[in-house]
Order: structure tokens, then sequence, then C-alpha cells
């Protein structure tokens, strides 16, 4: 999971990066998790100084209406984040040379006025993305951005929140009947509504995951049986699932396959 801070001294502004950014990552169904979008760089540097050391993505204005700037605010990050990507988006143009200057190593230098700003802030997060995803761990989690209100009628988080779903909690993913463009992922406790499309999601999944049909994305490491006569998968907290006879004997070798691989 890549994270990303932002820190910007003018609240409006902060808010339309912070809409910028999210956009972006829902539409590409990235691992990306928005950790601060804050005016007080100090939040940042305390969060890097208590969570575990992994890199990520900083939007970091220059001026910030404190007693550090954008660049004193880098060098701290930097003692903590050594492989993470800064970018700085400030209106001040003449400022550049200090990335230079104090060797803070910056992804890019954005002006707000910039007429392609919103692209350029996209082809950093892809890039940024692309780098620390190649030198960080694959985790087991997803991130998905929330259509409404679970099952249940309730739920703590209100419509269009990005959501992270431990992998290990997942029983399958499936497209949704009443809805276009929204998934349900169904896990051990719930059912989710989130905006997006398999084809997407399926990139981001690991091998455990296999999409047995055109509907369905199914956990191989939670699946306790699989009944070809009955067209059934049966998950390992007894939750069944129905199958078209056509995908279950490709299924049920696919699960043989996975668990003598896990085996090894």
């Amino acid at each position: 999971m890549i994270s990303i801070f932002i820190c910007e001294d003018n609240s409006d502004y902060l808010n339309i990066l912070k809409s910028h950014i999210e956009n972006y990552v829902a539409a590409h169904g990235l691992a990306i998790r928005l950790v601060y979008a804050v005016t007080d760089p100090y939040q940042i540097l305390n969060h890097l100084k208590s969570s575990e050391k992994t890199p990520g993505l900083y939007f970091l204005d220059l001026t910030l209406g404190c007693d550090i700037d954008g660049i004193q605010l880098a060098k701290q990050i930097r003692a903590y984040d050594p492989f993470g990507c800064i970018v700085f988006i400030t209106s001040d143009a003449k400022s550049y040379e200090l990335t230079f200057k104090h060797k803070v190593a910056a992804l890019d230098y954005i002006e707000k006025a910039d007429a392609n700003l919103v692209t350029r802030i996209h082809d950093c997060i892809q890039y940024a993305y692309n780098k620390l995803t190649a030198i960080t761990p694959k985790q087991n989690h997803f991130v998905f951005k929330f259509a409404c209100d679970a099952v249940d009628g309730k739920s703590n988080f209100s419509k269009n929140s990005m959501i992270s779903v431990s992998g290990n909690d997942i029983l399958y993913i499936s497209t949704s009947p009443e809805r276009k463009r929204v998934i349900e992922v169904h896990t051990k406790e719930s059912r989710m509504l989130f905006h997006g499309n398999l084809a997407n999601v399926e990139e981001q999944m690991d091998k455990h995951f296999y999409r047995c049909q055109q509907s369905y994305i199914i956990n191989l490491d939670v699946v306790k049986a699989v009944d070809p006569k009955r067209c059934q998968i049966t998950f390992d907290n007894n939750q069944m699932l129905n199958i078209s006879p056509k995908q279950v004997k490709k299924l049920a070798q696919r699960v043989e396959e996975h668990q003598i691989y896990r085996e090894k």
C-alpha cells in the first residue's frame, strides 16, 4: 500500500488537491491510501516518527504559514523516508532552484497556475506508484471507493469514502446485479458496495484470487469445498455461492492447484 500526504496552508486549495488525487486513485483502482491532507506539517512528521517506515508520496506547498516551510519539511521527511517521492506545488515560480540548493531530490515542481496542473498531478501519482510498488513488498489489501451503505443499511462511512479492505477478509468480489459500475465485496462478516469494475480489481489481485467467471473473483485461500454436482462453493465460514456449471470444474481444478502451491 502506497501512502500519500498533502501539506498546503490554504484549506480551500488543500481540498482541491485532495479531490484531484482521490478521483485519480479511485478511477484507476490503485492500492494507494491518502493518509493526511493537512495544513499543519507537524501532523505528517509525527505520523512518520511513529509509523512503520514505508515509502510514500508527498505533495507539499513551499510556503506553509508555519515556523517551517516546504523545503524544511521535505528535508525532515527525507530523514524518515529516504526513498519517498516529493512533489512541490506552489505559486512561487522563482523558488524552483531551492529544491536543488537544499538537495531534497524532488520528483516534480508544479506551479499552481500551470494549465496542466491536474495532468501533472496524475502523472506524479502514477510514476510514484510504479516506482514505489517496485521497491515495496506487495501487501494483501485493496482500496475501494464506497458507493452506498452495506446490506444491513448501516455504515460508519459516507458515500465516496476511500476504504481499505484486507484480502484475508474477502470471500469473493462480484458485479452488482442492481447497479452499473458497482462491485460487491463480500467479506466474512458483511457485503459492501463500491464504485469500480472487476477488470480493474482483477489487475490488483495476487495469485490467490481467481476470476472463475465473468461476474466473480474468488479468494482461493478461503475456499473450503467445491461441489461439482451442486455447482456450489463453500467458504471456510460455511457461506455458500452458486457457480455456473461451465466454470465449476475449472474452479475445482484451480482450487486443487492452489492448495498444492500453498503446501510447497
